[in-house]
């Protein structure tokens, strides 16, 4: 999570985790909810991220 705040606005970060259901995950972090995990990280930090997505927000 801490690394978002270091990024330039113009990095987009990739949606992959999304879109593999958590029950076809065979090893490796099983949350398929990712960015909502690393967002709720953020708040509880008090760190802005600066990519696209959340510049949008």
């Amino acid at each position: 999570a801490k690394i978002k705040q270091h990024l330039p606005p113009y990095i987009r970060i990739q949606r992959i985790m999304r879109d593999i259901p958590a029950f076809l995950i065979e090893a490796g972090c099983k949350k398929s909810n990712l960015r909502q995990l690393v967002d709720k990280r953020l708040k509880e930090l008090d760190i802005n991220c600066n990519c696209i997505r959340c510049l949008r927000r």
